[in-house]
């Protein structure tokens, strides 16, 4: 049903730049990609009562639906596609409280306040913590095994983790040692809106992305790895990998691109 609904829904709504609304709102984007997720979901494995890891005898009707969607969307290059900086993502738009130019974010909560109940807690209960300690939470840390999940080229790393505490007053950044390394995605020290004061602000009005283009592509390569074999599925992946600066792989078995996809997206969307 409710792929039926989405499917129904992208028929009414318009592509990003098409509608009078701002656009972090739902757009046709972000229902084809949202289809695309479910139906992954649903013609994936899951667990039975009696122990079994299932799916579906029609998993590929689902996994052609994620494909049939996800190329949509990459064939609308004027809506969505990459910025060409990972880092510009966070800090220049989510925690600018900028809208991201290339319809990378495809849909993100709205926070637009700085109350308690209105605005968002991205920045406090995660990222860098404060000197002072009760203004920055920071309940997150990064464990050691994942930095080195990284290549040392790859942009990803220094903006999914933060090795250091930020000095209030000044903002200086304090160098941790490896058990007090933070997440880095939402940070406060990145905040330059001054509407709110990230000296002691706990709410700091961060957007939650919930969709990104990169795992539009992520869900393609899964989609037609799982359909066709790993040969189609080498650009999509690639492409997020060659925006990190991170080196191309080529998987040559549904196995191996299957791992290479999970793995890339531990890399790709590790805070969020």
């Amino acid at each position: 049903q409710i792929l039926s609904d989405l499917a129904f829904a992208d028929g009414l709504l318009p592509w990003r730049t098409e509608g009078a609304l701002p656009s972090d709102r739902i757009s046709k984007g972000y229902a084809k990609a949202l289809r695309a997720r479910i139906a992954l979901f649903a013609g994936g494995y899951s667990l039975n009562q009696d122990g079994a890891m299932v799916r579906p005898t029609n998993y590929l009707d689902y996994y052609a639906i994620a494909k049939k969607e996800t190329a949509e969307i990459m064939s609308r290059r004027d809506q969505h596609t990459l910025n060409p900086s990972y880092r510009a993502v966070f800090k220049d738009a989510i925690c600018a409280h900028m809208y991201e130019p290339n319809g990378e974010i495809i849909f993100e909560i709205s926070m637009r306040k700085q109350g308690a109940k209105t605005g968002s807690k991205l920045g406090y209960d995660n990222g860098p913590r404060l000197t002072a300690g009760a203004t920055g939470n920071a309940f997150i840390k990064m464990l050691p095994t994942y930095f080195y999940m990284f290549d040392s080229t790859d942009d990803r790393r220094d903006v999914t983790i933060a090795p250091y505490k930020i000095t209030t007053g000044t903002l200086e950044r304090v160098p941790q040692t490896v058990g007090d390394w933070y997440d880095g995605k939402f940070r406060r020290d990145w905040v330059t809106n001054t509407t709110y004061d990230v000296y002691t602000a706990q709410n700091l009005g961060l957007n939650f992305p919930l969709m990104r283009f990169s795992d539009v592509l992520l869900m393609y390569a899964e989609a037609e790895n799982e359909i066709n074999g790993p040969a189609g599925a080498l650009a999509a992946l690639n492409e997020v990998r060659t925006r990190a600066h991170a080196s191309t792989v080529t998987p040559g078995s549904k196995p191996a691109m299957f791992d290479a996809i999970v793995k890339e997206r531990a890399l790709e969307f590790g805070g969020e």
